[in-house]
């Protein structure tokens, strides 16, 4: 029998889909200062992570200023991103970079929902 009178307890999310890395790429420079091809990957901080769906409202939204959401996830809630980093941030998901194109912090489900964009390698 469901007692409709008693007030619902919170469930906790599982992050369990995968381990998600920020990484920097810092790019090596010649003698005059110049980027080369060459980079170091460094990473920043590792969380696991799940899956969330894409919806249709933000797929159009990011049309709208040529991007293309290919992934979007959630991670528990860590409201100390600097928006000035995100710029220089990659994410690494088993061996594909992708690229922040919206962070939103949920702080009613207690995470952090990044939309990505893949970056496709030449």
């Amino acid at each position: 029998m469901i007692n409709l009178g008693k007030k619902q307890e919170k469930i906790n999310q599982t992050y369990n889909d995968g381990i998600v890395k920020f990484v920097k790429y810092e790019f090596e420079k010649d003698e005059f200062n110049t980027k080369l091809t060459t980079k170091i990957e460094k990473e920043i901080k590792s969380f696991w992570f799940r899956k969330l769906g894409i919806t249709s409202i933000e797929q159009y939204q990011a049309l709208q200023v040529d991007t293309e959401v290919s992934r979007r996830i959630a991670i528990r809630l860590f409201p100390r991103i600097d928006y000035y980093i995100l710029s220089d941030l990659f994410i690494v998901i088993k061996n594909k970079i992708y690229t922040i194109s919206r962070v939103y912090h949920n702080h009613t489900k207690n995470e952090t929902e990044l939309s990505l964009v893949e970056v496709i390698k030449k």
